[in-house]
C-alpha cells in the first residue's frame, strides 16, 4: 500500500507539465499581440483608448502564463522533485508558499482585468465604481 501511494504522487507531473507548456503558449501569445499593438499603433495610429485596452489585453495573458508557470513549477517542485534549478524567490517548500506566491500575481491580474472593464466597448469610462464592480464581479 505505501509504495502505491508512494508512486500516486507522479500522477502531478501531467498536470505540472501542461500547466508550463500552457504558461509558454500565453506568454509567447501575449507577446506577440504586444509586438502587433505596437507596431499597429505606429502604422496606423490607433486611438490611444483602444490601444490601452489592447496592451492590457496582451499583459493579462502575459499575467496568466506567469501564474500557470509557478503553479507548474510549484507542483513539480512539491511532489516530484525539490531539488530543481528554479530562482531562489521561486522555491516552494509547501503548499502554503505555493499560495502566497500566486496571491501577488492574481492580485496583478485582478487589477489588470478591472482597468481592462472599467472602459466600455464606446471608449467611455464606467459611470460608478459599483459598475466597475459588477464588471468584476462577472469574471468570477
Amino acid at each position: 500500500m505505501k509504495r502505491i501511494l508512494g508512486w500516486a504522487r507522479f500522477a502531478v507531473v501531467v498536470p505540472a507539465i501542461a500547466s508550463i507548456i500552457g504558461a509558454l503558449l500565453l506568454m509567447a501569445q501575449g507577446s506577440i499581440s504586444m509586438l502587433t499593438i505596437v507596431a499597429q499603433a505606429i502604422t496606423d495610429g490607433s486611438s490611444l483608448k483602444e490601444s490601452i485596452v489592447d496592451v492590457l489585453t496582451a499583459i493579462d495573458a502575459i499575467l496568466l502564463g506567469t501564474v500557470l508557470l509557478v503553479i507548474g513549477y510549484g507542483l513539480y517542485e512539491l511532489f516530484i522533485d525539490a531539488d530543481i534549478a528554479v530562482p531562489h524567490w521561486l522555491r516552494v517548500n509547501n503548499l502554503d508558499d505555493l499560495k502566497s506566491k500566486l496571491i501577488g500575481v492574481v492580485v496583478a491580474i485582478i487589477a489588470v482585468v478591472l482597468s481592462e472593464y472599467s472602459w466600455t466597448p464606446t471608449g467611455r469610462q464606467m459611470s460608478s465604481p459599483m459598475e466597475s464592480a459588477r464588471a468584476l464581479w462577472s469574471l468570477a
